[in-house]
């Protein structure tokens, strides 16, 4: 087992001080000014990587749906297993977020099937997201010309970024997240090995993340299995709630990926609203293409594992797929757009108790649960919290000054040390890694910056228990 032991930081309420331990691990100790914590943060990956490779099963290609042979655009093809180990670090770590509190994979959980168990999320600063966390599993076989709940994006490796870049989730600009990448000590081992050389760049950041992401799939749910038997492992009931989707829900969510038909622009899934609203407070891809025709008109998502996913639609209205056929059978509004009032009652499908049973039986033998357990798809970071509290004397640092801030050549740390204490000054990057260490005794410390590059330091003042951390600009 590889282990890589690495400091992160929180930028702007908390700060990382880093040391080494007889064992050569990395301890971090993070400070918010009242208590300190101390964190493991520790990186362990296989020494072989884990197998993400594969191809669409045969007995999934080419399978008959409501709308006949409907083969997907297999791009299992552009998974490789050193990319998606790379793709599955970046998922997972929480560096590539502005405050380094949220990562991929606060929004998007291995155990409801890479999507979350809340209505909306939560991105940097507990700031609360304006959509549910879509699922995304299976992608590498869905159509994919509709990205996000909008559809505003039809090329994964560009869509991966738009969420570090988002204001309201990472909210991280890609040159800062490079240049705290690079200061890492694991990341130019993962890019050469995943690209050939330690370069990152914004392309090669999406390519990984796209990687990992199309390898999120499994096919080994009960409907699977059925595919290949004939369906002699389903009860009556899952038989029945079968029959039902594919007469009422399979226009939309087709067999046997369960998410839009192929070249679903000229398809009747894409072009109409579910009925959720008789006016949309959210217009959903009208509000990118500025088309009223596409007000309230959201993506077709995936019904594998949905049984996991719940909350479920855009706005997580929806605590339980009961409530989701509820809705579906008696409680569809009657918006211009929506797809029922061109084929169906528009009242709803108006499903008896027993068929509504049957169709959620039948959603739950969509389940795969490789998907959510396996460790290839796991976080690979392990984090042991020690809550190590140390506590702060309150007048210990009332008088110190830095001054000036920006600094260009040099900085002046001004303590009031009437008593003769010895003070510890460390100066570390935004990542952690220290950069100059020193110690005072007087009541002045002059600290050179005039080597430094441009950007944002954290400085340490520290004496035994108690340490002051200031944020340095240098121009």
């Amino acid at each position: 087992m590889k282990k890589i032991y690495l400091s992160l930081i929180a930028v702007f309420l908390i700060v990382a001080l880093t040391s080494m331990t007889p064992f050569g691990k990395k301890i971090v100790t993070v400070v918010n000014f009242s208590s300190a914590t101390t964190l493991d943060q520790v990186l362990e990956l296989p020494d072989v990587p884990h197998t993400y490779e594969m191809d669409l099963p045969e007995f999934l290609e080419n399978t008959p749906s409501i709308w006949g042979s409907d083969p997907r655009p297999n791009t299992f093809s552009l998974v490789t297993n050193e990319g998606s180990t790379l793709g599955r670090v970046l998922f997972y770590d929480k560096l590539l977020s502005a405050d380094n509190t949220v990562a991929c994979a606060s929004c998007h959980k291995q155990e409801f099937s890479f999507a979350d168990n809340v209505a909306m999320s939560e991105g940097i600063e507990e700031t609360e997201t304006s959509r549910n966390s879509l699922q995304i599993n299976d992608l590498a076989w869905q159509n994919t010309e509709e990205l996000f709940w909008d559809g505003r994006h039809s090329v994964l490796e560009e869509m991966v970024i738009q969420p570090i870049l988002n204001p309201d989730e990472l909210g991280l600009d890609i040159v800062d997240l490079i240049i705290k990448m690079e200061d890492t000590d694991y990341y130019a081992d993962l890019f050469t090995d995943a690209f050939g050389t330690p370069a990152i760049t914004e392309e090669r950041i999406g390519d990984a993340l796209s990687q990992f992401i199309r390898s999120i799939a499994s096919f080994d749910s009960k409907f699977d299995v059925g595919l290949q038997n004939g369906f002699s492992n389903f009860t009556q009931q899952e038989q029945l709630g079968m029959d039902l989707f594919e007469m009422n829900c399979g226009f939309c969510h087709t067999t046997p990926h369960f998410a839009s038909p192929q070249n679903n622009s000229i398809l009747l899934g894409a072009n109409f609203t579910n009925g959720l609203d008789s006016i949309a407070s959210d217009a959903g891809m009208g509000a990118w293409t500025n088309d009223p025709f596409f007000d309230g008109v959201f993506k077709t998502p995936t019904l594998r594992n949905i049984a996991v996913t719940g909350p479920f639609m855009h706005d997580g209205r929806f605590e339980t797929l009961e409530e989701v056929v509820d809705f579906y059978s008696e409680g569809l509004e009657n918006h211009p757009n929506t797809f029922f009032n061109w084929l169906q009652d528009p009242r709803g499908l108006q499903f008896e108790d027993n068929e509504k049973e049957a169709l959620v039986a039948f959603m739950e033998t969509l389940t795969a649960q490789e998907v959510l357990t396996h460790d290839k798809w796991s976080n690979p970071f392990v984090e042991e919290n020690n809550n190590t509290v140390s506590t702060l004397d309150p007048h210990l640092f009332e008088d110190v000054t830095v001054f000036p801030n920006p600094a260009s050549e040099f900085t002046y740390i001004n303590i009031n040390n009437s008593t003769g204490k010895t003070y510890n000054i460390t100066l570390s990057s935004m990542s952690g890694k220290q950069l100059q260490t020193d110690k005072f005794a007087g009541n002045q410390y002059v600290l050179n910056t005039s080597d430094l590059p441009v950007g944002i330091y954290m400085l340490e003042i520290r004496q035994a228990d108690a340490r002051r951390t200031i944020k340095l600009a240098v121009n």
